[in-house]
């Protein structure tokens, strides 16, 4: 993240506070925590949220080899699994 622009990088650590916030309470996470010194963020995962984690894990295995993750496969993914039947 060091590399965007600050404006950008303000933006992306206002979504992922965000984020932590909605992970805290649908319960997959009892804390989430962002260290201003190092920009590190920390998690403390519930067991529903290990699972989860666990199973995202599994579909975007490459990111767990340290290739990265393609953007549009990430959207194409929310999307698959935000719509309704």
């Amino acid at each position: 993240m060091d590399e965007l622009p600050p404006e950008r990088q303000k933006e992306m650590m206002q979504a992922i506070n965000r984020m932590a916030d909605k992970l805290v309470r649908l319960g997959y996470a009892s804390k989430v925590a962002c260290h201003d010194s190092t920009g590190k963020l920390q998690t403390l995962w519930t067991p529903r949220g290990l699972a989860l984690q666990d199973e995202i894990s599994r579909i975007f295995d490459s990111v767990n080899s340290g290739e990265s993750l393609d953007f549009d496969e990430l959207q194409a993914f929310i999307i698959l699994l935000a719509m309704k039947p």
